[in-house]
């Protein structure tokens, strides 16, 4: 409930507060509570003067990425090693059905306690069209690797092993995981 209430008076403190200095850090610091169109109108409601904010451009990146990468766009392809090292490209994988780019990281828990439901779902639809491609945040291989076998993911994972620089989540705009691309 205490989450609830802050995340509520920072969305209401930002919309309603166009002109205060404050607005472009707040919006900053809670990017992952706003989606595509959210933070369009947002930022076009802010007043000119702030464009100065030390925290417009990493903004105005975000809100490209989020443009990109929105609900109708052509995928954004991109090329990572899997757990052999091996080099594959997304668009390589399509082309069968639906693909689900899963964001997550063995350290992750709120991803490790979602791999079950996963699981669950390519179990029911992997020979009906349905893929999954796990992109990991993870920078200790072994780390990933031993997740990959304890949760029993079957699919196929990909990793730069860059943690939060990972490339893929930078082109998708991922800032908190377990995060999900269809």
């Amino acid at each position: 409930d205490i989450d609830n209430q802050k995340s509520q008076f920072t969305t209401d403190y930002i919309k309603n507060n166009n002109k205060s200095p404050v607005t472009p850090y707040l919006l900053f610091r809670n990017l992952y509570n706003y989606d595509m169109r959210e933070l369009n109108e947002v930022m076009a409601n802010m007043d000119t003067s702030l464009r100065a904010s030390a925290y417009m451009p990493a903004l105005d990146d975000y809100l490209k990425t989020l443009k990109r990468t929105d609900i109708g766009n052509i995928f954004v392809s991109f090329m990572m090693t899997d757990t052999a090292g091996v080099n594959h490209a997304i668009y390589d994988m399509l082309g069968k059905g639906y693909l689900l780019i899963d964001f997550w990281a063995s350290w992750c828990r709120p991803c490790r306690e979602e791999n079950p439901n996963l699981v669950a779902v390519y179990n029911d639809f992997k020979d009906k069209g349905f893929d999954i491609v796990g992109i990991s945040l993870d920078k200790e291989k072994e780390a990933w690797l031993k997740a990959i076998r304890d949760d029993k993911l079957t699919w196929t994972h990909l990793s730069d092993l860059l943690y939060w620089e990972n490339r893929a989540a930078k082109m998708y705009g991922v800032r908190s995981i377990p995060a999900n691309v269809l």
